[in-house]
């Protein structure tokens, strides 16, 4: 048994491997794309239960009918080509750079700070990728909602608001994204650590089912408290995108006045947490390969 057996334990963070470019882009879109497949049905769930206008909308099962009557079952995949497509760019650009930022910051240096590497690093890299998604990351959203043609989408947002309108909600995905990105590897890497002294192994035994299994309860463990604590933004994000050019200078204040500033948090706790363990399992076995 490992003579690191209790929570004083989180603050080591293992010497980053540099790994390859190609490899860190096949592990990372292989998880990111199985997450969004899978889990997209939920996503369409949240995003309903949170749009500002949702009178015939107010709880899950209402939105399950609504949307089963409307649109049939392909309905809850709604927006799930764009989530793909979107993926695509967003792993590649954001796992590399996460993982180039964590190796410049992590080798060779022996500061203080170094525990914070990994969060610093995924903040910095999601603040690049949120903003060359963000168009792919609109149509989706509103794709969930009233399921139509993703050119269509496009063109009705130039019509009304031109090319600025693309951007609708960025700075609240912003707000939501780089904190949670921050948050979860953060908390990732320490819980790696945490149980790594639990089950008496370490990161050298890359192909024992404890490995997987501990990257897995990691990431469900970081991505529940990064989800927690950025879902406010989540909700401002979604009822911003989807609402009238008037009434998109809502704030979080005036959700918390509303009693909504956590509205849907059961939905998109059941999306990220399995979709931050599946991908980052996923990814964590395919890098290592």
């Amino acid at each position: 048994m490992s003579d690191c057996t209790t929570m004083d334990c989180l603050h080591v963070i293992p010497k980053v491997e540099k790994i390859s470019f190609t490899r860190g882009i096949v592990a990372s879109t292989i998880g990111s794309l199985v997450a969004t497949i899978v889990l997209n049905p939920i996503t369409v769930l949240k995003i309903n239960l949170q749009q500002p206008s949702s009178a015939a909308k107010t709880s899950i099962t209402g939105i399950i009918k609504y949307i089963y009557k409307n649109y049939g079952i392909k309905g809850f995949w709604a927006g799930s080509q764009m989530g793909v497509l979107q993926s695509l760019p967003n792993t590649i650009i954001y796992m590399s750079l996460y993982e180039q930022l964590k190796y410049a910051m992590t080798n060779n240096n022996s500061s203080s700070w170094i525990k914070f590497a990994p969060g610093i690093s995924g903040g910095l890299a999601r603040i690049i990728s949120v903003s060359i998604i963000a168009p792919l990351e609109l149509i989706r959203t509103k794709q969930a909602v009233n399921n139509k043609n993703a050119m269509d989408i496009y063109q009705n947002i130039i019509k009304v608001d031109g090319i600025k309108g693309l951007y609708t909600g960025w700075g609240s995905t912003v707000s939501r994204d780089v904190p949670f990105s921050a948050i979860y590897w953060f908390f990732f890497e320490l819980f790696k650590s945490y149980y790594y002294s639990i089950f008496d192994t370490n990161e050298n035994n890359k192909m024992s089912w404890k490995f997987n299994f501990i990257n897995f309860i990691s990431g469900a463990s970081a991505s529940s408290i990064a989800a927690i604590t950025t879902h406010p933004f989540d909700v401002l994000k979604t009822q911003r995108q989807l609402s009238t050019r008037e009434h998109r200078n809502i704030t979080i204040l005036d959700l918390y006045k509303s009693k909504k500033i956590f509205l849907g948090i059961s939905m998109r706790l059941a999306t990220v947490i399995p979709a931050s363990a599946i991908m980052v399992t996923i990814y964590e076995y395919v890098k290592s390969i």
